[in-house]
């Protein structure tokens, strides 16, 4: 395996780590290349892959963070207003009033245009399709949603789609045209399917064609992701930012895309509606992602609160009649404490809001203007030093009250912007030092096994054992210094940082002066 250099991996930030898999791998490549019987082991062939995968996690160019949760709660519209584009531009359009996206879209972030950008064009697009693999395991599992038996044969599959829809017009009616769709695209563009994906450019101006289910099957209806290669000074290269098909709409076979994609994120923003913090999706969503990530979300997951401008007094502060009843904050806290997050991992955004703000900036005016106010008086409120009023509610819990301050004051996308770009990088980067540095600790203690197993089974010769025993050595070494990382305290430390909150809410805050 090539030498991993420090520029491969600059994404880790960790040289240490990159010298310490650089040494199990020559380690390793010297035992493979005096022992060849060792080689030929099943079991060595395993840790060979397993050292792999491990040198393409630390060489990746980016962390992919996705922007994921119900059908319409404003992902589109955000992913516009974080870029600071115009509706025009934004890569994820908004305005047919239903779900804008439904193949999965990778945005990734360029100072300058992409070499495939045509001529005069600033922003690139790439059009990746579905492999024959990938096309029969997407129809299979459309066919199952609608109780359909599978044929690998698309026509003869096609009319038996279309004969259970006639007999049963209104049963999973969207799953049935989506699995029509598939099937006629793939009869009327049979060159499209391929045993590796096509890949071909695309125009910038056309991606709503792309991105977003169509009446009429296209060739289109046939992609697996479209790429944008988008030129921006608002997000940082270390992030490529996944758009996802909304959950919770008609499409089932949509649900199902969007979470067999999450195992590929290394974080995520989940969004839900200022009016719907406890939607199901939510759970869903968070489920899946903790089955990939060892149970825990802590820095990895944030919850994106949208339309804050939209909410009204009984939303904000509960049945006034009855103050035990819950309000949009109790809800949330306890979504939040449900999904295993902390109560700070908040952001409150108002896109309308955010734009009204921009425009009145644009016009030279600063703060929050009096107009500005007078459009959103019910959550825009002020007290006579000009700061925001936290309401009652919001006070309960200590961990919104700084993202509600700073969505009365920015809009919430500033805030958006940062914790991307900060806290969730950090956060990622952190955990995937540490996760690396695990695996490649139980790479150690395998290969060390696999040596004892070797020098005790195959024959080897003085000379050879020697090698084996001196190999031994040098990995047990390197093994105990992994053992003294700080990696291996960091589950205590999260569980500690995760509980901290609710103990001291629990004691009571000590006196300033303590």
């Amino acid at each position: 395996m090539a030498r991993l250099e420090y520029s491969d991996c600059k994404l880790l930030q960790d040289n240490t780590l990159v010298d310490r898999f650089n040494r199990v791998d020559e380690v390793f490549s010297e035992a493979l290349e005096k022992l060849p019987r060792f080689g030929q082991r099943d079991t060595v062939g395993k840790v060979k892959a397993e050292l792999s995968h491990l040198a393409e996690v630390m060489v990746r160019p980016r962390f992919t963070i996705g922007f994921i949760g119900p059908s319409q709660a404003g992902k589109s519209t955000t992913v516009g207003n974080l870029l600071a584009v115009s509706k025009d531009e934004s890569p994820a359009p908004q305005g047919t009033g239903g779900p804008t996206t439904s193949v999965p879209t990778r945005l990734i972030p360029r100072r300058e245009p992409h070499a495939s950008c045509p001529p005069g064009e600033r922003h690139g697009i790439e059009l990746q399709f579905l492999t024959t693999k990938q096309f029969q395991e997407r129809v299979a599992e459309i066919c199952a949603i609608l109780k359909l038996a599978y044929d690998e044969n698309p026509r003869r599959l096609l009319e038996a789609t279309r004969a259970q829809h006639a007999e049963q017009p209104h049963f999973m009616a969207a799953d049935h045209r989506v699995l029509i769709g598939l099937l006629e695209a793939a009869l009327e563009f049979p060159d499209v399917i391929q045993e590796t994906a096509k890949v071909e450019a695309g125009v910038y101006s056309k991606r709503r064609d792309y991105a977003t289910h169509q009446d009429k099957p296209s060739k289109y209806t046939l992609l697996s992701e479209v790429l944008i290669y988008f030129v921006t000074d608002a997000m940082s290269l270390d992030i490529e930012m996944i758009d996802l098909p909304g959950l919770g709409v008609d499409k089932e076979s949509d649900d199902r895309l969007t979470l067999a994609f999450l195992p590929q994120l290394d974080g995520a923003f989940m969004f839900q509606l200022a009016s719907q913090v406890k939607s199901a999706e939510i759970s869903r969503l968070a489920g899946k992602m903790r089955q990939q990530h060892s149970k825990s979300l802590g820095g990895r997951v944030w919850m994106v609160v949208t339309r804050c401008d939209d909410l009204n007094e009984l939303q904000l502060s509960g049945p006034p009649e009855d103050p035990t009843q819950p309000s949009m904050f109790c809800h949330l806290n306890e979504t939040l404490g449900n999904q295993g997050l902390s109560e700070d991992a908040v952001i409150f955004v108002g896109n309308a809001y955010h734009k009204d703000l921009l425009v009145a900036h644009e016009q030279g005016e600063t703060g929050v203007p009096a107009a500005v106010r007078q459009r959103f008086p019910t959550v825009l409120r002020f007290d006579e030093q000009d700061e925001p009023v936290i309401p009652d509610r919001c006070l309960q819990y200590g961990g919104q009250v700084e993202s509600w301050r700073r969505f009365v004051l920015e809009g919430g996308m500033p805030h958006l912007r940062e914790t991307m770009q900060s806290k969730v990088a950090d956060s990622v980067r952190r955990q995937t030092c540490r996760d690396v540095a695990k695996a490649l600790d139980e790479v150690i203690h395998k290969l060390v096994g696999e040596l004892e197993v070797a020098e005790q089974q195959s024959g080897m010769s003085v000379d050879e054992m020697r090698n084996a025993a001196v190999w031994s050595g040098k990995l047990s070494k390197l093994a105990a210094s992994v053992t003294a990382e700080p990696y291996r305290l960091q589950s205590l430390i999260d569980a500690v940082d995760g509980s901290m909150q609710s103990l001291l809410a629990d004691w009571g805050m000590p006196p300033p002066d303590q």
